[in-house]
C-alpha cells in the first residue's frame, strides 16, 4: 500500500475545548496518518470526522492496524 503526503484536519482537545487542528501527514485514501511527536505515537484519522481510530508506535504499524479486519469491524458497528 503506497502512501501520499497530504495535509488534513484532526479534532483535538485544547484546554477543554474541541478544535480542528491542521496536520501534515500521509494518506492511503482510506485514512489519514500523522505522527504526534509529543507522545511518539502515529495516529490514524478517519477523514470524514477528523477523529482518531487507532494509534501505534510506527507509521507502518498504524497503517496495518487501521486497515485490519478488527478496526474495520469496529467502524462498521
Amino acid at each position: 500500500m503506497s502512501l501520499i503526503k497530504t495535509q488534513f484536519y484532526t479534532i483535538v482537545r485544547d484546554g477543554g475545548k474541541m478544535i480542528a487542528q491542521k496536520q501534515n501527514g500521509w494518506t492511503d485514501n482510506n485514512f489519514n496518518y500523522y505522527e504526534n511527536k509529543s507522545d511518539n505515537q502515529w495516529y490514524a484519522i478517519e477523514p470524514l470526522t477528523g477523529l482518531s481510530i487507532c494509534s501505534s508506535y510506527s507509521r507502518k504499524a498504524v497503517v496495518e492496524l487501521a486497515n485490519s479486519e478488527k478496526i474495520q469491524k469496529k467502524l462498521e458497528d
